[in-house]
C-alpha cells in the first residue's frame, strides 16, 4: 500500500505551508508560504520553485522588424527568411476588420534584437505586470495595440481572440498566463 501524507506545515520552516507526498517521509509537493508558489522535489530533502513552469513548445525565429520585440509580445510567423533560413515574425493585432486582423500563435520569451534571431513560445507566465483592472481567472484578449493583451473586450468587427488569463491581480505584481488559442465569435466573448 502507498503512504500518503497531506500536512499543513512541514515542521521544518515556517515557509511552508501545505507539503504533499506519496510514499516515504519526505515531501515531494509543498505551498512556500513566503513565494506564493510551489516547489517541488525529487528526492523530498531539496526542493526548487515551479515558479514559470508551464507546458510549452518553442521556436527559434528571426525579428527583421523595425525595433526590438520584447519578452511577452504576441507575434504571429509572417514570412520564412531564406537567407536565416528562419521564420520571420511580426506583432498580432486585432482590429475592426478581419482583413487586417493577425492573430498571436506565439509569445516572444526573451527581448529579440532588430535583424537577429531568438526564441518564441507557446505559452508564458508573465510576472510585474498591472492586471489592476481584472479578476483573477479571466480571460485576456488580443489587444488592438500591436504585440499586447487586454482584460478589456475589444470592440471589432465580429471575432476575438483569448490569449489568456489573468493569474493575480495587482498593479505592479500581477500575473499572468499567456497561451494564445482560439478565435471566438465577439458576440460570445462577453459570456465568458
Amino acid at each position: 500500500m502507498v503512504a500518503k501524507t497531506l500536512s499543513v506545515g512541514d515542521g521544518t520552516s515556517s515557509a511552508h505551508g501545505i507539503s504533499f507526498n506519496i510514499g516515504g517521509s519526505n515531501p515531494l509537493l509543498r505551498w512556500n508560504t513566503t513565494t506564493s508558489q510551489i516547489d517541488i522535489s525529487n528526492d523530498g530533502t531539496a526542493f526548487s520553485s515551479l515558479s514559470g513552469a508551464i507546458s510549452s513548445a518553442s521556436k527559434t525565429v528571426y525579428n527583421n522588424s523595425v525595433g526590438t520585440l520584447t519578452a511577452g509580445t504576441l507575434v504571429f510567423l509572417s514570412a520564412w527568411n531564406s537567407g536565416q533560413s528562419l521564420y520571420e515574425i511580426a506583432k498580432a493585432v486585432v482590429t475592426t476588420s478581419n482583413a487586417t486582423t493577425l492573430y498571436a500563435q506565439w509569445i516572444v520569451d526573451a527581448d529579440i534584437l532588430t535583424a537577429a534571431s531568438g526564441t518564441v513560445v507557446t505559452a508564458k507566465i508573465r510576472t510585474a505586470q498591472d492586471t489592476s483592472t481584472g479578476t483573477a481567472g479571466r480571460p485576456v484578449f488580443l489587444s488592438t495595440t500591436a504585440g499586447t493583451w487586454t482584460d478589456t473586450l475589444p470592440v471589432v468587427e465580429n471575432r476575438i481572440q483569448i490569449v489568456g488569463y489573468i493569474n493575480t491581480v495587482h498593479a505592479t505584481t500581477g500575473r499572468l498566463e499567456l497561451f494564445p488559442s482560439h478565435v471566438i465569435p465577439w458576440s460570445i466573448a462577453d459570456q465568458i
